[in-house]
C-alpha cells in the first residue's frame, strides 16, 4: 500500500529535491520476436506513460526527460541513478517475450529510485498488449495506492484512448519525435501515416492539426489545420466531451477566429488544469489576438489583434511556460515565447532558455538565440554558439541543410529587423559556402548577402556581388536565383530595414526575362514579365 511502498521502512530517505508520488517509465527490453516488434519496448513505455499520465496524484516524468538525463551521463548508468535525477520516488521497468502458445508475457517491476531496491513485480500473460498495459497500470495504481482517490481512477482503455494497431502507434510516435523538434514538416508526413493506418486515431489526427499550423512545405496543399479539426467534429473521432470542446476551441483559432476560442479553453483549464494541450490552446488564442496575423494554423485569412500586446502577451508568456512545466519536451511552445521576449527585447532571458534547453533545442530555435548574442553586442559568445552549432550539425547532418537553413535565418533577422548588416553579411556568406545547390536556404543567404553588400558599400557593389555569385550556376540555377532576387528586393522596399527601391528590383526582373528567353517553354518569359510589370506600376 501507499503508506508501505513510500514510508521510510521500504523505501530510502530520499533528497528533498525527489517529487513525492512521482514514477520514471523506462523502455521496457523487447525479448520478443519478429520484425513487426521491434519498437514495441518503446511503444509500452509510451502507453504506459499515457496511461498514468491522466493519475492527477501521480507525477510521470517525461519520456524526452529521461532520454536527456540518459544523454548527459556515461554509458551503463542504472536506471535508478537516472530516475533519481529526474527526481522521480520510484520507476518501472521491466521487458515483454513471447511464449510458445502464442501469449506474449509482460513483466514489470517497481523499483525503489533511491536504492534501486525492487518493491514488487508483476507478470502478466495474454495476446492484446493494450489490455495488458491497461492490467499492468491498474496495479501500479493500486501499488502506489493511488486508487484510494475518487478523481484518479484510470480510463483502463489504453487501445481506445489511443489505437488498436501498434503500426500507426510507431508512426505517431515518430510524429511526435519530429513536432518536439519543430519539425513540423516530418512530423506531417508522419501523422498522415498513422493516419492511413488507423483512420480513427483521434491523437494522431489532433497532433496533426497542430504540426500544419507550423508546416513550411504543406501550405500550398490541399491539407489544412482547419480541415482536419473539421474531419474529427464530423466523424465524432473525440472520446468524450471535453476533447470535443479541445477540437472545438482549436478550430476557431485554425480559422483566424482566437479571441471566440478563449472562453473554450478557458473551460478546460477549469476542467483539466494539469493537460498541456489545453494550456497550449489558450496560449496560442492569447498570442494572436495580440498580433495581427495573415498567416497561422493552416489559415490564409487575415486578423486584426483584438487586444494589446502589452496585454495578452504576458498572458500568452505564462501559459506557454506553463506548458513546459507539465511537458518539457513540448519545444513548440518555446516558439511563442521567443516570440514575446522578442517583443519586450529581453534577449538576455533568450540566451538563458536556451541555456535551459541546451540539450536538445531545436536548430529553428538557434538563429534566435545567435540573434540576441549579436544584438548585445557579445559578438565572442555568438562565434562560439555558432561553431558549437556548426561542429554538432557537420558530424550529425550530411545534407548541410540544418547549417543552411541557421545561416539564412541570423542573416535574415540581423538584416531585415535589426541593420546589423556587416554581422548579416558574415553569415549569409558561411551560408553560401555550406548550402547544397539550388536549396532554398542558398537563395535567402544570396540575397542578404548581396543585400548588405548594397547597404555596405552601393548598388555597383551589391551587382558585382551577385554576377560573382552566380558565375558558377547553371543557366536554370540562375533563372531561380535571379527570380528570388528580385522578388526580395521588391518586398523589401519599406518592408524591411533595407534601404532598397523599387529601381533596384527592376535591375534584376529585367535580368530575369533576358535569361527566361533561354528556355523553351514560355511560362519562365510570362512570369519575368508579369514580375516586371508589377514592380513598374
Amino acid at each position: 500500500m501507499f503508506w508501505f511502498f513510500f514510508s521510510t521502512s521500504s523505501l530510502s530517505t530520499a533528497d528533498e529535491g525527489l517529487i513525492e508520488n512521482s514514477i520514471a517509465v523506462f523502455s521496457f527490453d523487447n525479448l520478443s520476436t519478429g520484425e513487426e516488434t521491434s519498437r514495441m519496448g518503446e511503444i509500452l513505455q509510451h502507453l504506459i506513460i499515457s496511461d498514468l499520465s491522466g493519475l492527477t496524484h501521480l507525477k510521470v516524468i517525461s519520456h524526452q526527460r529521461l532520454q536527456d538525463i540518459q544523454k548527459q551521463n556515461s554509458e551503463g548508468v542504472e536506471n535508478y541513478t537516472i530516475a533519481q535525477q529526474a527526481n522521480a520516488k520510484v520507476l518501472l521497468s521491466g521487458s515483454i517475450m513471447d511464449r510458445n502458445t502464442g501469449q506474449k508475457i509482460l513483466l514489470g517491476e517497481l523499483i525503489d529510485a533511491i536504492n534501486g531496491n525492487v518493491i514488487i513485480s508483476h507478470r502478466i500473460e495474454g495476446t492484446d498488449i493494450f489490455s495488458m498495459v491497461d492490467e499492468l497500470t491498474d496495479s501500479i495504481r493500486q501499488d502506489l495506492d493511488i486508487s484510494k482517490h475518487e478523481n484518479d481512477q484510470l480510463a483502463l482503455e489504453a487501445g481506445t484512448k489511443t489505437t488498436q494497431s501498434l503500426d500507426a502507434y510507431e508512426k505517431y510516435l515518430d510524429g511526435i519525435k519530429y513536432f518536439n523538434q519543430l519539425e513540423w514538416d516530418i512530423a506531417v508526413k508522419s501523422f498522415n501515416e498513422a493516419i492511413a493506418i488507423d483512420s480513427t486515431f483521434m491523437d494522431a489526427y489532433f497532433y496533426l492539426t497542430i504540426s500544419l499550423g507550423w508546416a513550411d512545405d504543406y501550405k500550398d496543399t490541399d491539407q489544412s489545420a482547419e480541415e482536419i479539426c473539421k474531419i474529427i467534429l464530423d466523424k465524432k473521432l473525440y472520446h468524450n466531451e471535453i476533447e470535443k470542446q479541445r477540437v472545438e476551441g482549436t478550430y476557431l483559432y485554425t480559422k483566424g477566429e482566437y479571441n471566440a476560442s478563449l472562453p473554450f479553453f478557458e473551460k478546460l483549464i477549469e476542467i483539466e488544469p494539469d493537460n498541456k494541450l489545453n494550456w497550449y490552446g489558450i496560449g496560442e488564442a492569447y498570442y494572436h489576438t495580440a498580433t495581427n496575423s495573415c498567416k497561422h494554423a493552416g489559415t490564409c485569412s487575415c486578423q486584426r489583434a483584438v487586444a494589446t500586446q502589452e496585454e495578452n502577451y504576458p498572458k500568452a508568456l505564462s501559459s506557454m511556460h506553463r506548458v513546459l512545466e507539465l511537458d518539457p519536451d513540448f519545444h513548440t511552445a518555446i516558439y511563442h515565447i521567443f516570440d514575446v521576449l522578442a517583443y519586450n527585447k529581453d534577449w538576455e532571458e533568450m540566451i538563458n532558455f536556451d541555456s535551459k534547453y541546451k540539450v536538445n533545442i531545436s536548430g529553428k530555435m538557434q538563429p534566435r538565440v545567435l540573434r540576441a548574442y549579436e544584438i548585445l553586442g557579445h559578438l565572442e559568445k555568438a562565434e562560439k554558439y555558432y561553431e558549437k552549432i556548426e561542429q554538432t550539425l557537420i558530424n550529425t547532418d550530411s545534407t548541410r541543410e540544418g547549417l543552411c537553413f541557421i545561416n539564412g535565418q541570423i542573416a535574415y533577422m540581423l538584416s531585415t529587423k535589426d541593420s546589423l548588416f556587416q554581422r548579416a553579411k558574415y553569415y549569409a556568406e558561411k551560408g553560401i559556402k555550406i548550402c547544397p545547390s539550388e536549396h532554398r536556404w542558398l537563395r535567402q543567404n544570396g540575397s542578404i548577402f548581396i543585400g548588405s553588400t548594397y547597404e555596405l558599400e552601393n548598388a555597383d557593389a551589391g551587382k558585382k556581388a551577385y554576377y560573382q555569385l552566380i558565375n558558377n550556376m547553371d543557366i536554370k540555377e540562375k533563372l531561380d536565383f535571379t527570380g528570388y532576387l528580385g522578388n526580395a528586393f521588391y518586398h523589401s522596399v519599406n518592408n524591411t530595414k533595407f534601404n532598397l527601391t523599387y529601381d533596384d528590383a527592376l535591375f534584376y526582373q529585367n535580368l530575369l526575362i533576358d535569361l527566361s528567353k533561354q528556355f523553351e517553354s514560355q511560362k519562365h518569359f510570362t512570369k519575368a514579365v508579369y514580375y516586371y510589370h508589377r514592380t513598374l506600376y
